[in-house]
């Protein structure tokens, strides 16, 4: 019998931020200077399983980053 593969879980927005800001050498006090917010509400943004689209768009700009949305077609199996 064929082993599965799990699929890995897709990430939150609030994950992709912060992978993002990891990758910048961005900190949570220099994100919340960007954007306007207490440095104790990153944490908050980041942890968050549902981002409004708003927000998201906020911490895009804020890193000098696109938002880039994608639908594909799911592989059988």
């Amino acid at each position: 019998m064929a082993k599965r593969t799990r699929k890995p879980k897709p990430k939150s927005f609030g994950e992709l931020v912060a992978e993002a800001c990891e990758r910048m050498g961005v900190s949570h006090s220099e994100l919340a200077r960007r954007l306007g917010v207490s440095q104790s509400r990153v944490p908050e943004i980041l942890r968050s399983p549902s981002l409004t689209e708003a927000l998201l768009e906020r911490c895009a700009v804020a890193l000098g980053l696109e938002i880039d949305v994608r639908l594909v077609k799911r592989r059988k199996g």
